[in-house]
């Protein structure tokens, strides 16, 4: 049988721990889009699921072979968003951790931090746009532009908001580095 719910969740370890005790209470993930998840009953605790960003689209030639290639080690994806992708291990088959050295969790991480700050780059340009238009509009036209005003208020929120989700790869990166520099 067949479940949806829907939520909105930022953070893909929070995401990944609550799929994972969902599929602990034989609730295992079907399908995703946009905040809706599809879960089908299973027998509890039978999956193992981890959420990737890819470095490209998932139609792109180089995941295609980087999904085939985690087909072959027994991962399916279960979804995709974007560049996001959903994937499952049966546990029995064994632990399912796909970065397991120092070097690769960090290039994972750099991805999600690059993402996000190109957001919040594109956020503050496009508030930086509307600023433009609402000083143009109180000095050279007389008239305040409230509308832009607002779009101005709102984009930087937005931007400070997304550079939020950024700065916590960023600090795991730094945490990640010390740890690489004391092993060395």
């Amino acid at each position: 049988m067949k479940h949806s719910t829907w939520r909105w969740i930022s953070d893909y370890e929070k995401e990944e721990k609550w799929l994972n005790e969902m599929a602990a209470k034989g609730m295992s993930l079907y399908g995703f889009f946009m905040g809706k998840y599809t879960f089908e009953e299973t027998e509890p605790g039978k999956y193992i699921y981890q959420i990737e960003l890819l470095e490209n689209f998932p139609t792109s030639p180089e995941s295609v072979a980087y999904l085939r290639f985690l087909e072959d080690t027994g991962v399916i994806c279960v979804a995709s968003v974007f560049r996001w992708v959903y994937l499952r291990k049966e546990a029995a088959s064994g632990p399912f951790e796909l970065y397991t050295d120092i070097d690769s969790k960090i290039k994972r991480l750099s991805t999600m931090k690059n993402l996000w700050f190109t957001f919040v780059w594109l956020e503050f340009i496009i508030a930086a746009a509307n600023l433009a238009m609402v000083i143009y509009g109180w000095l050279v036209v007389g008239q305040m532009a409230w509308f832009n005003l607002g779009c101005v208020v709102f984009l930087v929120i937005l931007g400070l908001i997304l550079l939020n989700f950024g700065l916590k790869p960023a600090r795991k990166i730094k945490s990640l580095k010390r740890e690489q520099l004391i092993c060395e």
